[in-house]
């Protein structure tokens, strides 16, 4: 079931502005591929948080802060009664929670422990349930266009890359670039060599493979260090990112 991207920042501007809809909904499903893909060390989690900040101080009449004071709004909205329980109390402890973590998992700085796949399955369930709970606040849609949105928000995320016994595999039927693209991101940062790769996608004739990393590094989407490892450039993770939104999005 597809999530209409669409239909939920539409339907979540009615208390807030389209530019804080927008960010809350693309950082949500960047959350959605950190969990899929087993990314520890992205920062959508914490750009969530700061939109749902931003979403509140809207809901309760404000002009949202382009960069808010997120521990003390989250804090000092308690003592007010603005808005709903479920979102002065539940949702900030929540979106609190979800901020601790982004500080002290070295998520989004360093920190004394690394963050795991557990972390990831709590932010991307807290999400779920913040962003369920704005909707349910904020109302005005009919109940089967609403259930249809929250069931799309809750629904499973799907993996894209089984590891068995340290062999990759990509699960989706993708060209063979994108497959290269989709396994340098599961293995990002640490670079794989093109053996590596040849095992990991050894559905295809070694000369595929070759040509896909030649296609790559020739678009500067891939590049090769001194012992013959590959990784993403900026533009490669990128577009790496573009393909797993949209594979995990169908």
């Amino acid at each position: 079931m597809k999530l209409d991207r669409e239909d939920l920042i539409a339907a979540l501007s009615g208390q807030m502005p389209e530019k804080v809809a927008t960010a809350l909904v693309d950082q949500f499903l960047a959350l959605r591929v950190d969990a899929a893909t087993g990314r520890t060390g992205g920062s959508s989690a914490g750009k969530f948080v700061e939109a749902v900040v931003q979403a509140l101080q809207a809901m309760e009449g404000h002009t949202p802060d382009s960069k808010p004071r997120v521990e003390q709004y989250l804090r000092d909205i308690e003592s007010r009664n603005t808005l709903d329980d479920g979102l002065r109390i539940c949702a900030s402890r929540i979106v609190r929670s979800m901020y601790a973590l982004r500080n002290r998992r070295s998520i989004a700085h360093l920190g004394d422990i690394d963050p795991n796949r557990i972390d990831l399955n709590f932010l991307l369930h807290a999400a779920q349930w913040v962003l369920t709970e704005l909707l349910r606040v904020i109302g005005g849609l009919p109940v089967d266009a609403a259930g249809k949105l929250i069931s799309q928000i809750n629904r499973p995320v799907g993996g894209l890359v089984d590891d068995f016994s340290g062999r990759k595999l990509v699960t989706s039927d993708l060209s063979a670039t994108d497959e290269v693209l989709v396994l340098l991101h599961h293995n990002h940062p640490s670079p794989m060599s093109r053996r590596e790769l040849e095992y990991a996608m050894n559905r295809r004739h070694t000369t595929t493979v070759g040509k896909a990393l030649k296609a790559l590094w020739k678009e500067r989407l891939i590049d090769q260090d001194d012992q013959g490892g590959y990784r993403l450039t900026t533009r490669g993770y990128a577009k790496a990112d573009a393909i797993l939104l949209r594979e995990l999005n169908e």
